[in-house]
């Protein structure tokens, strides 16, 4: 999942924190895709 490259590209402890626990979260494809466009729009 792209989660996990995000985690390694990513310095921020606390989105760190956040991505690994959506990593073990049950989440469904559509809340993961939205999260994803949050977390592209935060690194830039």
């Amino acid at each position: 999942m792209a989660w996990k490259s995000m985690v390694h590209a990513n310095r921020n402890p606390a989105l760190r924190r956040l991505i690994d626990l959506l990593t073990n979260s049950n989440l469904t494809e559509d809340q993961i895709k939205a999260l994803e466009k949050i977390v592209s729009g935060m690194k830039r």
